[in-house]
């Protein structure tokens, strides 16, 4: 997670980055943690950023796009 230039820096700011960055670099949330000084459940619930999946639409939605009757 990376702030915007008008989020200000706060303590927690910070806590939420490394969290987020050693979770993604290892898959690992109990490392996480353990930088932290927090329990894996606190890791998760209060630091670690989980990014919102979708499923992969793009044919469909490139298909939407080209319009009905078009090939390509």
């Amino acid at each position: 997670m990376r702030p915007s230039a008008r989020t200000p820096i706060i303590p927690r700011t910070f806590r939420k980055g490394v969290a987020t960055a050693v979770d993604n670099a290892y898959d690992n949330p109990e490392r996480a943690a353990r930088q932290l000084g927090n329990t894996r459940e606190v890791a998760k619930t209060h630091y670690i950023d989980v990014p919102e999946t979708v499923p992969d639409n793009r044919a469909v939605l490139e298909a939407w796009a080209r319009g009905p009757g078009s090939k390509t």
